[in-house]
């Protein structure tokens, strides 16, 4: 049979503030640092890539619901742990995480799942940000 896949989308939070107070070049530096802290918290195997402006999604082959809640915890503390330093001056970054743990069926494909990492990703937003939500049936 088919084996477990966990998708993941994460936003950045607020990140039009960090442009518009500190300017783009700094809301670059903030992706890059974020994608750098992301990509040390992979397992070998997951891959992670720009999804849209300031969003990012992993994939996580092999991976089940308890392994994907995990990772989404990883995630979020992998960026929040510590500001950026852009100039001298720190610039917090949190994320939101929405994730689902699927075993792919017949005919689906990852846009469906991707789909389902976005829906979690706006309840995450909807509850207060920073956090990492898992993907259920409305």
């Amino acid at each position: 049979g088919s084996r477990p896949l966990a998708v993941a989308v994460l936003d950045l939070d607020h990140f039009k503030l960090v442009n518009d107070r500190f300017g783009h070049a700094a809301g670059d530096e903030v992706l890059r640092e974020a994608a750098a802290r992301l990509s040390s918290s992979l397992r070998s195997g997951d891959i992670l890539c720009r999804y849209g402006g300031e969003e990012l999604a992993v994939l996580m082959p092999d991976t089940g619901l308890e392994g994907a809640d995990r990772a989404a915890e990883r995630f979020r503390l992998a960026l929040s742990s510590e500001p950026v330093a852009w100039k001298g001056e720190p610039i917090a970054v949190t994320t939101s995480v929405g994730y689902c743990a699927v075993v792919p069926e017949e005919g689906e494909r990852l846009a469906d799942y991707l789909g389902r990492a976005d829906q979690a990703l706006y309840r995450a937003k909807d509850s207060g940000r920073n956090r990492s939500v898992a993907w259920s049936p409305a």
